[in-house]
């Protein structure tokens, strides 16, 4: 694949999507919210060569973005949204079959981070839009 090719990845076996505009990203987006409304909620991961990747929560009105660069820096450090929620409940969204655990205090509406997600794809940074803090894994 070209450089210009981004893909988008939610499983660990099978082949993820691979992308060249935003209008093939919202079809890939509304395929995967409807499997995650019908088995469960999932984490997909879009890869922006050259910038890095992000994870966007699906299956759920709420979601979560989390960003990781492709070269860490004190100036690109991981990122994950800040949401609105007080509480320090965790959700988990399983990523290839694995569970990734965020504190709600990081949830956002998930069109919020689907355009987060779009913003990140049209220009590999983190969309300005959006309230961000130091990812923390737990």
């Amino acid at each position: 694949m070209s450089a210009d090719w981004k893909s988008l990845k939610f499983k660990a076996v099978g082949r993820p999507f691979w992308l060249q505009n935003d209008s093939q990203l919202r079809y890939a987006l509304e395929k995967l919210e409807r499997l995650g409304a019908r088995t469960g909620s999932f984490m997909a991961e879009l890869n922006v060569p050259g910038k890095g990747r992000m994870r966007i929560g699906l299956g759920q009105h709420l979601s979560v973005l989390s960003y990781k660069p492709e070269t860490p820096s004190k100036k690109d450090m991981p990122s994950v949204s800040r949401g609105l929620h007080a509480s320090e409940k965790i959700v988990f969204f399983p990523f290839c079959e694995y569970p990734q655990g965020y504190h709600r205090s990081r949830l956002i509406s998930i069109d919020v981070a689907r355009e987060g997600l779009i913003h990140f794809f049209n220009t590999g940074e983190l969309s300005p839009d959006m309230e961000w803090t130091e990812w923390e894994p737990l």
